[in-house]
């Protein structure tokens, strides 16, 4: 009789765990083509994404170094994408984020495609781009660089501040991201 309660108990214990095991999310992000090659090995870091040490990032650099045009990769989504936690650098001059992307739809049947652009910070802050339509044939290029678009939509920034982004389209469609580039000043 003990031995059967026993049984019964450790059984509906491994039941309980393997449901709570099988309904956890976890997040799954697409691998950005590394054109910078040596893909970065964090050593230490307070965000989620690099809490062991030697953790090697193969989505992307985590660190946006000051004042350099820092080119991330590209990849090919459907529907949307979150990238990993990437970090701003630590330089004392850091205080604006400026972003710049080169994409084309990845649906070969579709003539246009609709793509909008969101940088969220680590306190929750979300800047979000307008929704642009994307035509087929040659890429297009979206950015934020006052430079470029005569408007001052730099995203501020603090040192060490951790950033995501998010890509997405309609439900379905499917946009391929030649390249994005990252500078921060």
């Amino acid at each position: 009789m003990k031995k059967t309660i026993c049984t019964h108990f450790v059984a509906g214990l491994l039941t309980i765990c393997m449901m709570l095991c099988g309904f956890s999310t976890v997040p799954a992000y697409a691998m950005e083509n590394d054109v910078n090659v040596v893909p970065t090995v964090i050593t230490t870091g307070t965000d989620e994404e690099s809490k062991d040490d030697n953790i090697v990032a193969y989505a992307g650099h985590d660190v946006f170094p000051y004042a350099t045009n820092y080119a991330v990769g590209g990849f090919t989504f459907t529907t949307s994408n979150l990238t990993p936690t990437k970090t701003v650098g630590n330089d004392a001059r850091m205080h604006r984020l400026i972003f710049k992307i080169r994409l084309m739809p990845a649906d070969t049947l579709a003539s246009t495609v609709p793509f909008r652009f969101t940088i969220i910070k680590q306190d929750g802050n979300r800047y979000t781009t307008d929704w642009y339509t994307i035509t087929s044939g040659a890429p297009s290029v979206i950015t934020n660089n006052p430079d470029e678009t005569g408007v001052n939509s730099a995203i501020p920034v603090s040192p060490g501040e951790t950033v995501q982004f998010f890509f997405e389209t309609d439900y379905g469609r499917s946009i391929q991201i030649e390249n994005y580039w990252v500078y921060c000043d």
